[in-house]
């Protein structure tokens, strides 16, 4: 009978697997990792060009969110959104906006705000009971006027509905132009999506080497 000896590879097999396994997590983590920051970075790059363009409360619309994708052969991924995307969309490229079937309705009375932001032509007409009037301006636009009576308080300047007793007491109304209504609108681009994307997706491979190394 020849004497001979098994090689048993199992428990070396084992170890590779087991060693491939942990360095295929290590590098998953270092990815996401990876994508993670970059999300975040690009998120409050965009902030920062916001705030300077529009203000705190539409540069804080922007949020993020990242995916691990597990088992997904794409791998992570983040994503950028705002919440505010018709303000974002009017002001990230120079170009001319048409309203589909009418025109832009351009506040211009302080009357028209309510809790800090601007009502409609319909709010307005709820609001003061009375039908907006449509009137041909010099420039060639036409002006959405309604008829009010200047208010007689220190403390809340303006103008108020002409009531009963408003108009008893002496106080003529007055045509009080609302809105401006306009065909058009040429938009300045104040704030740049394409290049801070570019430059944050490029980052991506170096911070993920970043991280590989920190992990080691």
């Amino acid at each position: 009978m020849p004497f001979g000896v098994k090689l048993d590879t199992a428990a070396f097999e084992r170890d590779i697997r087991a060693a491939c396994s942990a360095e295929l997590a290590r590098v998953d983590s270092a990815l996401l990792a990876a994508v993670e920051e970059a999300t975040d970075g690009l998120k409050e790059e965009l902030r920062d060009k916001t705030f300077s363009a529009l203000g705190l409360k539409v540069a804080y619309a922007w949020q993020s969110k990242e995916y691990p994708n597990k088992d997904d052969p794409r791998g992570p991924a983040g994503f950028v959104w705002t919440k505010a995307p018709k303000i974002i969309d009017f002001w990230r490229a120079e170009r001319i906006h048409t309203p589909l079937g009418g025109a832009f309705a351009i506040p211009v009375s302080p009357v028209v705000k309510r809790g800090g932001r601007t009502m409609t032509p319909v709010e307005v007409e709820a609001k003061f009971n009375q039908e907006l009037q449509a009137v041909r301006l010099k420039s060639g636009n036409v002006g959405l006027f309604l008829d009010l009576v200047q208010s007689t308080s220190s403390r809340r300047p303006g103008f108020r509905k002409p009531t009963k007793g408003r108009l008893a007491r002496g106080r003529k109304p007055q045509k009080v132009l609302m809105f401006v209504l306009v065909r058009s609108i040429r938009s300045r681009k104040l704030i740049d999506l394409d290049g801070p994307a570019k430059r944050w997706a490029a980052r991506v491979p170096a911070l993920f080497e970043a991280r590989l190394g920190a992990g080691r």
